[in-house]
């Protein structure tokens, strides 16, 4: 487990802002970790939430969901599949503006020669 925690003072024509954030990581499962964050930017609190896993080296699964709350919300949803013929992947994304997505392929269908 990490756990980072930042404060800093910001100054500009228009004065000084205040910002920090507190962050704790955690890796498991040797392709698995997740991650939260708070802290406060231009004196707004912002909370984010993230786990993941990455692809195997053979055939399986990997994903990435990611949820933030703050005075721009947003959340992040994608999945892969590695497989024998090939790799698939989709994502969607939104927030306040807007969402959006996509979904890929990618691979080969080889028949054995003779």
């Amino acid at each position: 487990m990490s756990v980072v925690v930042s404060a800093s003072r910001e100054g500009g024509p228009e004065g000084s802002k205040y910002v920090g954030s507190a962050m704790a990581s955690y890796a498991f499962g040797g392709r698995s970790s997740a991650l939260a964050t708070v802290g406060v930017d231009d004196g707004r609190p912002v909370a984010t939430a993230e786990a993941q896993q990455s692809l195997p080296y053979g055939e399986g699964l990997g994903y990435r969901v990611m949820g933030q709350a703050s005075a721009h919300p947003r959340g992040l949803g994608a999945g892969q599949y590695q497989g024998a013929h090939g790799r698939y992947e989709a994502l969607v994304q939104g927030g306040s503006e807007g969402s959006s997505g996509y979904v890929s392929a990618a691979g080969a269908l080889v028949e054995g020669c003779r």
